[in-house]
């Protein structure tokens, strides 16, 4: 089974999808316990499409400057 094929069966992938397509500018915030796989599913899924995409992540215990 390829991963592609993994993400587009599942209930978030079929949301992203969605809103991917939707006609209107979306912000979409994606936020959960650690280690169930947010990263990968949203790495997986933006590099099955042509979008404009920023990654960002926050450093625990970083410092202003980090």
């Amino acid at each position: 089974m390829s991963k592609k094929i993994l993400i587009d069966k599942s209930f978030e992938g079929k949301i992203l999808k969605e809103l991917i397509e939707s006609q209107k500018v979306e912000f979409i915030a994606i936020y959960g316990r650690r280690r169930i796989g947010k990263t990968y599913l949203i790495k997986n899924f933006m590099d099955a499409i042509s979008c404009v995409f920023f990654h960002v992540t926050e450093i625990q215990k970083g410092s202003l400057k980090e």
